[in-house]
């Protein structure tokens, strides 16, 4: 009998192979109409691996909706349109999945929009929506390489939600001026992405990622997304490494630049304007707020301003009186990290009502300028031989070593010495009128 199960469990497995190995096969694409074609004349739920042959070029976006598409760039390149007849949105992830391995690079010949943008659902249920896999050795070029955008039917209807969207992101996104000579943003979520409970866009950017925009902004979180930055990972940006209105950040490590000029911040309602800080946090009532920053590792450094601005967007009111926006910094913990602001500036430039509610969130850190004002109350810093501000070691916080070998042999002849003594010791007591 177990022969026979044993046989069957083989045949079994056998079988499954070779579904699995043919469900696998990869269709070479050698040119945009090949690719176009193959997404196209997929059903509801196939499974797609493409695999490029050639450098390509496409002549419309390519909609991905409700199926599975694995592309093995295999060092080639797709470029949508060309320079005399453009084509914006690459990749438009309206539903399921969509990866990028291999090598190469994804981008419109003439950067305006978006390599691949992504829409969610309205169902804050739905996980696991629109997911979007980069590789490491792929690149996304375009103002916004990657832009997560409200839902909408395609037919006229839109609702500020983008849930189930999931973006992991191993590569590399380079963000250049538009057309319009307006810079980008490596990641943009739309401002209109209101939704903040449920299963809200999840961007997971991984050690070997890489984000740069050499004019705008690293990471644009106009709208509700929450980030998890692993350590390795690279975001830079000449205005600002990181724009949050919304969203939460969750910051383990990676290397976090900005090289822009020091500018006042000041609102925007169709943007963000760059100060030259590394972290800018906005609160803006236009927005979904709910900014959450918790900062466990990195290295953030500007060239000309301060580490951390965190200010209000001033409005109007009915009666031209100045209106400053809510606090939507929900919460900031900071426990590690190395803040480096340019020469003569603070690492915090921060609004009074942050004063007022945001203090003792520092526990652990390298900071070039006094943070003690947000220190938790049972920490103390100290200047190290650098000139920046670090924790205080209180007392001797030296590392146990292991024993070593002839700590080893050390105890155990004490040992046996002590208990040869303890030994003689009981013998003359219960003999000691004998030895007398």
């Amino acid at each position: 009998m177990r022969k026979i199960l044993l046989l069957s469990f083989l045949v079994f497995g056998f079988c499954f192979q070779i579904i699995n190995t043919n469900a696998a096969a990869a269709i070479d694409i050698a040119s945009g109409t090949e690719l176009v074609n193959a997404i196209d004349g997929a059903s509801d739920g196939d499974v797609l691996n493409l695999k490029l042959t050639a450098d390509i070029v496409t002549t419309s976006s390519i909609v991905v909706n409700g199926i599975t598409v694995n592309i093995d760039l295999n060092g080639h390149n797709i470029t949508s349109g060309t320079l005399a007849s453009n084509v914006t949105q690459s990749f438009k992830l309206r539903k399921g999945t969509l990866s990028f391995t291999g090598s190469g690079k994804v981008s419109e010949a003439l950067a305006d929009y978006a390599a691949v943008i992504i829409y969610g659902t309205t169902d804050s249920t739905q996980a696991n929506y629109s997911i979007l896999n980069v590789g490491k050795d792929v690149e996304l070029e375009s103002w916004a390489p990657i832009w997560i955008n409200r839902y909408s039917n395609f037919s006229g209807t839109t609702s500020n939600e983008a849930y189930g969207v999931v973006v992991n992101l191993e590569g590399t996104l380079t963000s250049l001026n538009d057309t319009a000579g307006d810079a980008g943003s490596g990641i943009y979520v739309h401002g209109n992405v209101k939704g903040t409970t449920g299963n809200t866009p999840i961007v997971n950017i991984e050690s070997t990622a890489k984000i740069t925009s050499a004019t705008g902004v690293g990471i644009y979180a106009a709208g509700y997304a929450n980030f998890n930055i692993k350590d390795g990972a690279e975001i830079s940006g000449y205005e600002m490494a990181l724009g949050i209105k919304s969203g939460k950040f969750n910051i383990e490590g990676g290397t976090f630049y900005a090289n822009g000029p020091k500018n006042t911040a000041t609102g925007n309602s169709s943007g963000i304007n760059g100060t030259g800080s590394v972290i800018q946090v906005e609160a803006n009532n236009g927005y979904a707020g709910g900014v959450e920053l918790v900062i466990s590792g990195g290295t953030f450094t500007s060239e000309n301003a301060s580490v951390i601005n965190e200010y209000r967007a001033e409005s109007t009111d009915g009666s031209g009186n100045v209106v400053f926006a809510d606090d939507h910094l929900d919460s900031i913990v900071i426990s590690g990290g190395t803040f480096v602001a340019a020469p003569g500036e603070n690492v915090f430039i921060v609004s009074d009502d942050f004063e007022e509610n945001h203090t003792g969130f520092i526990t652990g850190g390298s900071f070039s300028s006094d943070p003690t004002s947000y220190l938790s109350e049972d920490i103390e810093f100290e200047l190290d031989d650098d000139g920046n501000f670090v924790k205080k070691v209180i007392g001797n916080n030296d590392p146990i070593l292991p024993p070593t070998g002839e700590d080893i042999i050390s105890t155990r002849i004490l040992g046996l010495l002590t208990s040869f003594i303890f030994v003689l010791y009981i013998f003359i007591h219960k003999n000691r009128k004998l030895i007398a």
